[in-house]
């Protein structure tokens, strides 16, 4: 019996934050669709994701291409006038590239962040693409101009063929994007990482599991919320302890 393809399409091909979280994910849907991969490769960037997939996913199909360093580089910068002029042009370079791919075959395409998910949406659109799209986002989408919000309004509402689907990794997210494109977009979702590769025992704590220490990693960025740990520590010092909590460690 043939099952459904996914398509998961990562940032970068380093191994950080958001492509570990995307590979245990990615283990949750192992079991009901057939997986592949789309890598980009960036020039002089090196590439630990590959092996982490192949060991992982030792049957799945890997494809790459050359994302372009200079739209790496924007998607954080992307209010610059002159980024903001000269991005179709760098897009039309993935485009050259990702031409050959058969997306028709597959029933989801899932892209892992902001960097990939726009190349993307735009090239299914432009093969109209009648499948499921996900946009994970891992980061506020407040960092991008309004203009750029209202074009993907548009795009969704009276362009685009496929059903698109936002997925936020937590609830501040989520509650971000309802706020931005509940307009034009019904299908929000929050998806966690899952503790473990067992998602339906290990996602939720055993009720006489006690917890003594809490840590949080994450790099020093205002929109990280390590201030908002440091505040919950400090107005909820007399319930952390109740509740067994000894100590709150930043990474």
């Amino acid at each position: 019996m043939n099952r459904d393809k996914l398509l998961i399409c990562f940032n970068h091909s380093t191994l950080g934050g958001a492509e570990r979280s995307m590979l245990y994910q990615a283990c949750i849907f192992e079991g009901e669709f057939d997986l592949d991969f789309l890598v980009p490769k960036i020039s002089g960037g090196q590439d630990h994701l590959t092996p982490s997939i192949e060991k992982l996913f030792p049957n799945a199909r890997i494809l790459y291409f050359n994302y372009p360093k200079r739209l790496f580089r924007i998607s954080r910068q992307i209010s610059s006038l002159l980024n903001f002029v000269s991005l179709p042009f760098t897009l039309l370079k993935i485009f050259f590239q990702i031409r050959v791919l058969n997306f028709s075959q597959y029933q989801m395409v899932w892209a892992n962040g902001n960097k990939i998910a726009l190349p993307i949406m735009l090239w299914l659109t432009l093969v109209r693409y009648k499948e499921g799209f996900i946009w994970h986002h891992r980061d506020y989408f407040s960092f991008y101009p309004r203009l750029f919000e209202g074009l993907i309004r548009i795009f969704v509402r009276r362009v685009a063929a496929f059903k698109l689907y936002f997925v936020a990794n937590s609830l501040s997210v989520k509650h971000d994007l309802e706020k931005k494109f509940k307009k034009a977009i019904d299908n929000f979702f929050l998806l966690y990482n899952p503790s473990g590769l067992d998602f339906s025992k290990d996602f939720y704590p055993k009720s006489n599991y006690q917890i003594k220490k809490i840590g949080v990693m994450s790099m020093m960025a205002p929109w990280k919320g390590i201030h908002q740990v440091s505040l919950m520590a400090k107005i909820y010092q007399n319930e952390l302890k109740a509740l067994g909590v000894e100590k709150i460690y930043i990474y």
